[in-house]
């Protein structure tokens, strides 16, 4: 393999040009920026070196004192066309490239970094669309920006407690937008359908009222942390300090982070798969909720990783989920990953798993939807003064929707029969494999 030479220059102009991430020199002003493409730059003797070498060098990299604050002095190029050996140290995509630029990130921060990156520059560009905060909340729902916020939650949970403080507080905040937004359109959906199913109007205005009480809690969040400051700017709040205390961390290497997210997943799922969970429960920490959402984190993760996670036919640790990839739902939007372009050691995942993971998320969803909007519509017809008793509420509710009388005990009937087979299959515990790609 041919030897990589990284240049570095030993000086930068006070004035005029400097030297950006990618080694290209900035624009005077009125000209637009380069973006921040290259490996991380640091300080020494103008030289060529190997990549080797390179990989040695210190990662803080050097400021210029003649060239001010946010100048960097050394610069790094790829001499060799613009693709790097490693996929992982390809330039980032364009909206990381942006953020980098936005808040004046000198240095590349490496590949764990950037895919969470990747997920707060979606969030920017739908906050920064509008010029305020009913209209981004408006926004938010109409581009379905909620899926991405999600990404991005699940990323900072599997890293918050590997860095602590500096992913945990943002973890909360992006948890709290993400909450409050789902809340807020499966409250809009909700109230639509109470309509749609020709809910008396005492109830229907009722739901119709927590959709708009959520929608405020919503707009209020935004102003206050995912509204640019100053108004017309591009600098947002909640996303300025989570790029700035990425900044701060020192991130492990891309091989030691690979085997980092491999066993904190390993670690949650064997969790999972030792909590017996209670399948005549709705809500709460232990019922069926809780086990849907357990088993939707795993195509988060894999889908948030962007590209570490590759699905592949090859492998059916269950053989009984092999018949899965002839189903529709194995080519479907549900089972699609993003292309591993910018990872070097992508895991493989059985696809076959996967599918069956996410048939039972959607399984499991479905069944909650229901016994959710029996529940909702039974407590607006209660507090709206429609009926007396939980149990005539319930019973309207039910004929209202259009279900069978017994779609409570059919609905939870289901659902243990699905945790049964899960169980005796060792779902979990297959999950947990293939992340950690045993027994390959």
């Amino acid at each position: 393999m041919p030897t990589r030479s990284i240049h570095r220059s030993s000086s930068v102009p006070a004035t005029g040009s400097a030297t950006r991430l990618d080694g290209s020199e900035s624009k005077p002003a009125g000209e637009p920026a380069a973006a921040a493409t290259a490996e991380e730059a640091d300080g020494g003797a103008p030289a060529s070196i190997t990549r080797d070498e390179a990989a040695a060098l210190p990662r803080e990299a050097s400021r210029a004192s003649l060239g001010g604050p946010g100048v960097l002095r050394y610069r790094v190029e790829e001499q060799l066309g613009s693709k790097p050996d490693k996929p992982h140290r390809a330039a980032p995509e364009t909206g990381v490239q942006q953020l980098y630029q936005t808040y004046g990130v000198e240095r590349r921060l490496g590949r764990p970094a950037e895919r969470l990156l990747k997920w707060a520059s979606v969030v920017q560009e739908a906050c920064v669309a509008k010029p305020t905060a009913s209209e981004t909340v408006d926004h938010l729902v109409a581009a379905d920006t909620r899926r991405k916020i999600f990404l991005l939650e699940g990323l900072l949970k599997l890293y918050k407690g590997h860095y602590g403080k500096k992913i945990e507080k943002h973890f909360v905040a992006v948890k709290q937008l993400e909450d409050v937004l789902g809340a807020f359109v499966d409250a809009q959906k909700i109230a639509k359908l109470a309509r749609d199913k020709g809910l008396p109007d005492a109830a229907a205005r009722l739901l119709e009222q927590r959709a708009a009480d959520l929608r405020n809690e919503l707009v209020a969040i935004v102003e206050e942390r995912w509204m640019p400051k100053p108004a017309g700017s591009s600098n947002l709040p909640a996303v300025a300090e989570l790029v700035g205390d990425f900044e701060k961390i020192h991130w492990d290497k891309y091989k030691d982070d690979r085997e980092f997210v491999q066993d904190e997943i390993n670690d949650k799922l064997k969790k999972v798969e030792a909590f017996e969970y209670d399948m005549h429960e709705l809500q709460g920490d232990t019922g069926l909720h809780e086990l849907r959402r357990q088993l939707r984190w795993i195509p988060v993760y894999a889908e948030a990783l962007d590209g570490l996670v590759v699905l592949t036919e090859d492998r059916n640790p269950i053989p009984s989920y092999r018949r899965l990839l002839q189903d529709p739902l194995a080519t479907s939007k549900y089972v699609q990953l993003p292309a591993p372009d910018r990872e070097s050691d992508p895991i493989l995942f059985s696809r076959s798993l996967y599918t069956a993971n996410m048939k039972m998320v959607l399984d499991f969803g479905r069944i909650k939807d229901t016994e959710e909007s029996v529940e909702l519509f039974a407590q607006a017809l209660l507090s709206g003064g429609v009926v007396a008793t939980h149990e005539a509420a319930e019973k309207q509710a039910i004929a209202a929707l259009g279900y069978e009388p017994d779609v409570h005990a059919a609905s939870l009937a289901e659902a243990r029969e699905s945790y049964r087979s899960l169980q005796e299959l060792e779902h979990f515990r297959a999950v947990r494999r293939e992340f950690k790609e045993k027994d390959r």
